[in-house]
């Protein structure tokens, strides 16, 4: 594992890490757990059945990195990018089903989701750039993943202050906009970069595997783009709780759509290729 990867797997728990332990000792004896009024369960289900899909997808990466040395930094990057997302849509799906008591508690598990999709997007860019943009030893690659680095640090940081102290709507706009700017980027790119790939690869099974990354990474962007256009409207109340739930749902089923026909896409070109073998 090299040093950026392991950067983002100690700042990304740190900082959690230091949260829960402030929760605790202001909170020691005040805790419980829980279940929401009229919790939406079928996106919850949905969250943790793409959950799985992640977990399942970081499994057989694991069992490739330990058969096949290939890449080592590309698969390691793949394993903590779904580790990551994984995180994030369990811990989504289990805060929208319980809540927990104090409230700082309660937001240190939900915010956390932010802590762990700041970390998958950074690790994405990295991803993006070894794959499809020549690696780091172009100088404009490195100035790229040094601004994704600053731009999720200040996400990070802010979300705690937040936690710890709270803070004014226009400070989260501040911090949540060039995040998902660059998030919503990276969807972009990742699909078309996946796809134009497809065009140049002779062999069929790469070439059917890099399409179905295309349409995966589609397929998730056009997801959160729900997810953002609902989130706005419920938070201006311009959209009943029924239709906020529904747009939810489809939200969640549509990103369950994308993320398995990512898994479909790097697991069956491998599969191929070790029955070939």
């Amino acid at each position: 594992m090299n040093r950026i990867l392991k950067g983002v797997y100690i700042i990304s728990f740190t900082f959690i890490g230091i949260l829960l332990l402030h929760c605790l000792v202001t909170n020691p004896r005040d805790i419980k757990w829980v279940y929401r009024e009229n919790p939406d369960l079928i996106s919850a289900i949905l969250m943790i059945a793409t959950c799985s899909v992640c977990m399942l997808m970081v499994g057989r990466l694991v069992l490739v990195h330990r058969k096949k040395k290939r890449n080592p930094l590309v698969v390691e990057l793949l394993i903590s990018i779904f580790l990551f997302l994984g995180l994030t849509l369990l811990l989504e799906g289990v805060f929208s089903i319980i809540r927990v008591t104090p409230r700082q508690l309660n937001l240190v598990g939900s915010q956390s989701v932010f802590f762990f999709l700041a970390a998958a997007g950074f690790l994405l860019t990295q991803f993006q750039i070894e794959v499809f943009s020549g690696g780091m030893s172009d100088k404009r690659n490195k100035v790229w993943l040094i601004i994704v680095g600053f731009i999720a640090l200040t996400l990070d940081v802010g979300i705690m202050k937040d936690t710890l102290f709270g803070s004014e709507v226009w400070e989260l706009t501040i911090i949540g906009a060039p995040a998902i700017f660059v998030l919503y980027y990276l969807f972009i790119t990742l699909a078309i970069s996946s796809l134009r790939t497809s065009k140049k690869v002779e062999d069929p099974i790469a070439k059917q595997g890099f399409k179905l990354m295309g349409w995966g990474w589609s397929v998730i962007f056009i997801g959160f783009l729900f997810l953002i256009i609902g989130g706005f409207f419920d938070f201006q109340n311009f959209i009943e709780p029924i239709l906020f739930i529904t747009l939810s749902i489809m939200t969640f089923a549509i990103v369950f759509i994308g993320t398995t026909l990512l898994y479909i896409g790097f697991i069956f070109p491998m599969k191929e290729k070790n029955q070939k073998v």
